[in-house]
């Protein structure tokens, strides 16, 4: 490809000021004909022409006509929104012709902002990165909507994730619908069902259905309390019965614990049990004891309920010191009995302010994020 280029640059010094812009439009709207249709390898193959043609030729903004800079970084920019991987020595030579004129170009601000979060041309920084995004999308580019969002949602900061996801979501932004799905998976299911319903809406495999296609299970189980709880789709009580069965087969804790504390609410007492011994039988989990402790005190038996109980005390599980302390309570008839109950009681109290059921087998989704959709590209005037 070296060699290429530089037969193509050395017919080019011979040729008028003129004809050159002329080569550098056919190879720049090759370039974003190749960015258009996502294909990566000829849109680096016609930058590459470009970017040796700066340097040999010593083209800078202020040289290049209008038409050929607008298409030059219309390239860039669609390249960069689906995500194709530009090589560092390309962008580094597009980041003058990006910045230039910057304040009237939204494309090329959402462009300098991708190259500054992946550190491409330039040297990473998250802050840069987040102001050009933020100017991009005060000037109405969504995709930078759910880039910001990204961020966010990587550093954790689920509150300023889900306020720039929903943001680019309710502009039509395919990514940051999918994104809200998945933030919402571990964090509000109804929510998560409603967007994965607007995505099959739209014809759109949304990230719950790849996740089972490609064998996550809490994909399923999601899918299963969908249809169960008629969250974004119409209820399904055969559709949610299958995947739990299948679930339960394959001996999955989160959908067994879900099970589980359905059949509480529900006052289901033996159906809780069940899955309940289930759950303790494949990995002995404190939980599952201090849940068996409380459903078995509940039924007035006492003495199932104290040895399950105890097995949870020593796990550190709340419901073990609470259960325990119940049946202390129940049955005291001296000072010492009281002492004892009111001990256990409030060691239940201290334990259960900072205890997080079953969070240490609550699983979040395997699927990627997505940040590869972009409304369709407008036409060059």
């Amino acid at each position: 490809m070296k060699t290429t280029i530089s037969v193509i640059l050395l017919f080019i010094s011979f040729t008028t000021t003129a004809q050159k812009q002329e080569r550098y439009m056919d190879f720049l709207e090759a370039a974003l004909t190749a960015a258009e249709k996502k294909d990566s390898a000829k849109v680096i193959l016609y930058l590459e022409y470009f970017s040796a043609a700066i340097d040999e030729d010593v083209i800078t903004p202020q040289k290049l006509n209008k038409k050929a800079l607008d298409i030059y970084t219309k390239a860039l920019y669609i390249s960069l929104a689906n995500e194709l991987k530009l090589p560092d020595r390309i962008s580094k030579r597009a980041v003058p012709f990006l910045e230039y004129d910057i304040e009237k170009k939204p494309e090329n601000m959402f462009s300098l902002g991708y190259l500054y979060e992946a550190g491409i041309g330039v040297l990473q920084s998250e802050n840069h990165a987040k102001y050009w995004y933020e100017k991009s999308a005060g000037k109405g580019i969504v995709t930078a909507l759910n880039n910001l969002g990204l961020i966010h949602f990587k550093n954790k900061d689920f509150e300023n994730a889900e306020k720039y996801l929903l943001k680019a979501a309710n502009a039509g932004n395919l990514d940051a619908m999918k994104n809200l799905c998945i933030l919402y998976a571990n964090k509000d299911i109804e929510k998560c069902g409603i967007w994965a319903f607007e995505l099959e809406k739209r014809a759109i495999k949304n990230p719950i259905l790849e996740g089972i296609e490609q064998g996550d299970e809490r994909a399923t189980l999601l899918f299963a309390i969908f249809y169960e709880q008629g969250y974004g789709y119409s209820k399904n009580s055969i559709k949610a019965r299958t995947n739990f069965e299948k679930l339960v087969k394959q001996k999955y804790i989160p959908a067994l614990m879900y099970l589980g504390s359905e059949s509480l609410k529900n006052e289901n007492w033996e159906l809780a049990e069940k899955y309940l011994e289930t759950i303790y039988g494949i990995n002995s989990h404190k939980d599952a004891a201090g849940l068996l402790a409380y459903v078995n005190y509940l039924r007035k038996k006492n003495r199932q309920a104290k040895r399950w109980a105890e097995i949870a005390k020593y796990g550190g599980n709340p419901y073990g010191y609470n259960i325990l302390a119940n049946i202390k309570c129940d049955n005291a008839m001296t000072v010492k009995d009281f002492d004892e109950c009111k001990y256990l009681q409030e060691r239940a109290e201290d334990i259960f302010k900072v205890y997080e059921l079953f969070k240490d087998i609550q699983q979040p989704l395997k699927m990627q994020t997505y940040r590869t959709s972009l409304l369709p590209p407008q036409k060059n005037n």
